[in-house]
């Protein structure tokens, strides 16, 4: 079975666990994250097949691809973020559309 690795990160790595059910994923915003510091130390040390992230997108991303497949689901109107063109994007607020991000 698979089980993916969930990582809270803000200006640093708070926490990055293992689960086997979404039971075990506890979603916490922290605010101020630093994505492009989170995508390329889990893409450098990690090395995973594929990194998704939940972000609001008021973020810096990677000026160069990944080596892993890079998966933005925005829980905000994407407005003005501007992610890499050759990251997946997907708006959660038309996918969800009752979520009150």
């Amino acid at each position: 079975m698979q089980q993916p690795r969930v990582v809270a990160f803000d200006y640093a790595c708070q926490s990055a666990r293992r689960i086997s059910s979404l039971s075990q994923f506890e979603f916490k915003g922290y605010g101020g994250t630093n994505m492009t510091a989170a995508i390329v130390e889990e893409d450098t040390k990690q090395r995973p097949d594929a990194i998704v992230l939940v972000t609001d997108g008021e973020t810096s991303w990677p000026k160069t691809r990944t080596r892993a497949r890079l998966i933005i689901a925005l829980v905000r109107n994407p407005g003005s973020c501007t992610p890499p063109s050759w990251a997946t994007v997907i708006d959660l607020t038309k996918e969800v559309p009752t979520y009150e991000g």
